[in-house]
């Protein structure tokens, strides 16, 4: 009996041991796999002050990259399947605006809560070579049966998926994304961004630093412990205004806004966002996840054919016109006259290593930013030293180039060839305005004229008016041939077989006296204009040919003669600096490839032989 008692005693401690053991274990696994993941993405040690700008030196949990399944782009059609909320919703747009801009075939459908999926394969071949949920949640969210068909699809067509996730007030403030092993915490707000340099999907983003706080305070970043996903875009916690930083993320350093997934889990690639498209990096993100998912089958060429018009040479209201100094650029301040050495020979009249930058250089320091996508760290004034380099968005720059350069045509043409090979402004001239400025913009006109060599001109029409006005012909070739007859008597080049009309008048719709008039005085073969076929949406402008002038479709940068200085941009400084930064302008260069063409004949011999407008008009069909 006691033997009994004995036993039942040591089995009941034997099975609370168990139990406590189990209960541990339980708890113990449940901390690694929630709290691991925040460690997982915590790429630099809080202790030691992280800064992602020094992204090079970031320690990575796994020393050897990881390596996704390689893309197959055969077997399927060159098309993007598009889930959007509605046919009005703002981020789905977006999307769609970056697809038709890079000329990408696409489909749209509005994504079923519930319910089959559209046909995703036709006699063996799969429709789709992508997949993109503008609501990442219906995605996850999928009944059983059509997720699995289309799991199944993408893995066996090797095709990949893009999702957006945006927070809302009523998000929670912590989601598992279901049958993932990813944890998702929203509406946080971040600041300094940078580009994961050993992401696989890179191709037009460099992997450099956005410092400053991000737009909003609604961001969704990603944790998770697998070794699937590797962070693409990261940001630091944004501590609000009297308070803590997102409790639940703990000391986190750096947080993940865009992961990739690279398939190791389930065999389906995606790229998961954590905000919209409003963050301008996320359209570069947006584009180089396309390139990636789809073997580059949707990619377009890093080349860029720019050609900038500078209309209405000689045209505009006395007292606001062109003088001397803007011709050769404002007087430098000297900082250090007791320094001198060896400088390029266009600064040979610098006699100085040091130079305080022009509080009206602000311009000038917008155009810069412009062409390189990124700005002057300080436009309103900052003391650099020659030769200094500092990375924007990794590009150096030559610190006195830069300074000595700075609202001057000529010499910041100069410093743009540097950058851009044989890059030339092209001059749209309009003879009558000639001299009808102060003494000051008169002798500014003459000096324009001494470096005429140094630039292609374009005719814009003797009186600036408009052709379409003209309804008789050889009134509107009178004043042609009154623009030519000034252009040879100032050595004027009369040859470059490129025009531009006044607000681009009579080009489209189709005034048939200017191509006539155009072909008889100039010999004009390129031209360009905004409204064909439409003026908006930009993206959808195309060229076209006429009486054999080839018509180019021409964008705008948001800069016109009626804003004369740099304070009085409409909207502020701050909208140009936007347009810059992610805005119009940014996309333009971005959205705007040019790629020749395989079939084009239109001409015949070497490529050499034309005139850049004639290569750029090839370059954009």
């Amino acid at each position: 009996m006691n033997l009994t008692v004995k036993l039942r005693r040591n089995l009941r401690r034997l099975v609370i041991l168990l139990t406590t053991c189990c209960v541990v274990s339980v708890l113990v696994s449940a901390y690694y796999l929630y709290a691991g993941s925040t460690q997982e993405l915590d790429l630099t040690d809080p202790a030691s002050g992280p800064d992602c700008s020094d992204t090079q030196a970031l320690p990575y949990r796994q020393a050897d990259p990881r390596t996704p399944r390689p893309i197959d782009t055969t077997h399927k059609d060159a098309v993007v399947l598009v889930f959007v909320e509605s046919q009005y919703s703002q981020l789905g747009q977006d999307i769609i605006a970056i697809l038709e801009s890079n000329q990408f075939q696409y489909h749209s459908e509005i994504a079923p809560g519930k319910g089959d999926i559209p046909p995703l394969t036709h006699k063996g071949r799969g429709r789709y070579a992508l997949i993109i949920y503008e609501n990442l949640l219906k995605y996850t969210n999928m009944d059983a049966w059509n997720r699995d068909l289309l799991d199944k699809y993408c893995a066996e067509y090797s095709v990949g998926v893009i999702g957006f996730h945006r927070a809302s007030e009523n998000s929670p403030a912590a989601l598992r994304l279901r049958s993932f092993p990813v944890l998702m915490h929203t509406n946080v707000g971040l600041r300094d961004c940078c580009v994961n340099p050993r992401s696989p999907l890179l191709y037009v983003t460099k992997a450099e630093l956005d410092r400053g706080p991000l737009p909003g305070d609604d961001w969704t970043v990603f944790l998770s412990n697998h070794s699937t996903y590797e962070p693409v875009l990261l940001a630091k916690p944004q501590t609000p205004k009297g308070g803590s930083p997102h409790e639940p993320l703990g000391s986190a350093s750096l947080l993940a806004t865009v992961v990739q997934d690279l398939g190791l889990f389930d065999g389906v690639q995606r790229v998961l966002f954590g905000h919209g498209l409003s963050y301008w990096l996320h359209r570069l993100i947006l584009v180089d996840a396309i390139s990636y998912l789809t073997g580059h089958k949707l990619s377009r060429s890093l080349e860029r054919y720019i050609l900038v018009d500078i209309d209405d040479i000689f045209v505009g209201k006395k007292g606001t016109r062109m003088n001397v100094n803007d011709v050769k650029g404002p007087p430098l301040t000297q900082r250090n006259p007791s320094l001198s050495h060896p400088q390029p020979d266009y600064f040979g009249r610098c006699q100085s290593d040091q130079w305080a930058l022009p509080e009206a250089a602000g311009i000038s320091g917008v155009f810069w930013g412009a062409l390189k996508m990124s700005g002057a760290e300080n436009p309103n004034g900052i003391l650099l030293k020659r030769n200094e380099t500092r990375p924007v968005y990794g590009q150096g720059f030559h610190a006195l180039a830069i300074v000595s350069t700075l609202q001057a045509l000529i010499e910041t043409q100069q410093l743009l060839r540097s950058q851009i090979s044989n890059f030339t402004f092209n001059l749209g001239f309009s003879g009558k305005f000639f001299h009808t400025g102060t003494g000051e913009e008169d002798a500014g006109d003459d000096l324009l004229l001494k470096y005429v060599d140094e630039f292609w001109w374009f005719p814009h029409m003797w009186s600036h008016m408009q052709p379409h006005l003209f309804h008789n012909e050889s009134s509107l070739l009178e004043q042609m041939i009154l623009n030519k007859e000034f252009a040879l008597e100032h050595g004027i080049p009369t040859d470059m077989g490129y025009a531009v009309a006044p607000h681009h008048s009579g080009v489209y719709p189709v005034h048939l006296q200017l191509y006539e008039s155009w072909k008889k005085a100039w010999g004009i073969r390129v031209t360009s204009t905004e409204e064909y076929p439409h003026l908006k949406p930009a993206r959808h402008r195309k060229g076209f040919i006429h009486n054999n002038i080839m018509v180019l479709p021409r964008q705008t940068c948001g800069l016109f003669t009626h804003t004369i200085f740099y304070k009085e941009y409409p909207g502020g400084p701050k909208e140009l600096d936007k347009s810059i930064r992610g805005g119009e302008l940014f996309l333009t260069v971005l959205l705007n490839p040019s790629e020749p063409d395989e079939d084009c004949d239109l001409f015949k011999g070497n490529g050499s032989e034309l005139t850049f407008s004639e290569q750029l008009w090839l370059g954009t069909h």
